[in-house]
């Protein structure tokens, strides 16, 4: 069983080519029969993240965002803010 939580939206047609490229790969690189893949995807927002430190992650967001424009001129690496909608997490159960 694949479960993955993916913080970025995606379409139900992305869902479906996802599922049955993964389960293509299992069966030809492992010889998992594709009757066994079984998928669980879940969506969430930066609100339901959390990278440390005890603080949710649209929180954090929000402080680099309000920092970018106190700082800009000094700390050039917060230019471009993280964008916590691009991260995912995969994790295999098997």
């Amino acid at each position: 069983m694949l479960y993955i939580t993916s913080g970025k939206p995606r379409t139900a047609q992305q869902k479906s080519d996802l599922m049955q490229h993964v389960t293509a790969q299992l069966h030809q690189e492992l010889n998992i029969p594709e009757q066994d893949v079984m998928f669980v995807i879940v969506q969430n927002s930066a609100e339901d993240w959390c990278f440390g430190h005890a603080q949710r992650a649209d929180l954090y967001l929000k402080m680099l965002a309000s920092k970018q424009g106190e700082f800009k001129h000094e700390v050039r690496q917060f230019e471009k803010s993280y964008d916590n909608q691009q991260a995912e997490q995969i994790s295999l159960m098997v």
